[in-house]
């Protein structure tokens, strides 16, 4: 499930074109444009990729990681449908399986 800022994070970067040439986005363009400040813009990033929403790309200058830039991957750009997707899950799991099984076993019982 993501918060109000991770939406519009994502939801910017599915919509519009990347900044850069190499297809990927910059933090600093991401941040200006949504008029967020870099941390938060940091904190949500660093959100999406641990979702596996985003893709980012690090560069090692001089033994520190910097950011190079980010791009959507596949489920990122289709963030809805696999949220829907566990939802069903979820719901299979934790709510129509445990009925079934009640009443299998009721059957079996009162054969």
């Amino acid at each position: 499930m993501l918060d109000k800022t991770s939406r519009k994070v994502l939801h910017f970067l599915v919509n519009n074109e990347p900044n850069m040439e190499d297809g990927l986005f910059t933090y600093d363009y991401v941040s200006c444009i949504l008029r967020l400040s870099k941390a938060e813009t940091i904190d949500c990033i660093r959100f999406l990729d641990e979702n596996g929403l985003l893709r980012c790309v690090w560069v090692d200058t001089g033994g520190i990681k910097h950011l190079h830039g980010i791009a959507v991957n596949h489920k990122g750009r289709h963030h809805a449908e696999f949220a829907r997707l566990e939802f069903y899950k979820s719901v299979l799991e934790s709510v129509l399986l445990p009925i079934l099984v009640s009443i299998l076993t009721t059957l079996i019982l009162s054969a």
